[in-house]
């Protein structure tokens, strides 16, 4: 459940607003957050890189695949959002799939999985810590996910995209 919703938040970066490169920033922190859960550095990295670049190129309302290359193409906005939606749904399928298996297979035996440079010691403070959610935590992602749904009205109401309507004849 937890990796689902992880990289569901991921996938929508890369679908809504083209975060591809952007989520290596994030790797470190999820790599950590992968080991607290029992899971390895291999999971902690896919979590984010699979989905936000599956989902960037698949993306519905990316203003890089779709406002500028559906302007260059002569296509209509939004043209073909089934057929990416479809794909979507498909690549998150399988995507969750596969680090799920691999997941649950260094959560038996962690002797399968891949910890890098960290240390016995280190993995035993890092999954014995507590971290209290507060409720300023709960404002900040509110606050994330609204610019996500601003983003999204933006681009379906306002088509503020990026196009400069110019034409490659």
């Amino acid at each position: 459940m937890v990796i689902s919703v992880m990289m569901l938040f991921f996938a929508l970066g890369g679908s809504l607003i083209g975060m591809a490169e952007e989520t290596l920033a994030y790797i470190l922190i999820l790599i950590l957050l992968a080991i607290a859960l029992g899971f390895d550095v291999f999971t902690g990295t896919t979590i984010i890189i699979n989905r936000s670049f599956d989902w960037f190129t698949t993306a519905v309302m990316n203003p890089f695949t779709v406002g500028i290359a559906q302007g260059i193409a002569g296509l209509p906005l939004f043209s073909g959002i089934t057929y990416q939606i479809l794909l979507i749904i498909v690549m998150y399928v399988v995507g969750i799939g596969v680090v799920y298996k691999h997941a649950m297979k260094v959560k038996k035996d962690r002797t399968l999985g891949y910890f890098g440079d960290y240390q016995d010691i280190i993995l035993e403070q890092i999954l014995n810590s507590s971290v209290i959610f507060e409720r300023r935590h709960t404002w900040v992602l509110f606050c994330f996910l609204l610019n996500f749904i601003f983003l999204a009205f933006g681009v379906i109401k306002f088509h503020c995209y990026y196009s400069d309507n110019r034409s490659f004849d």
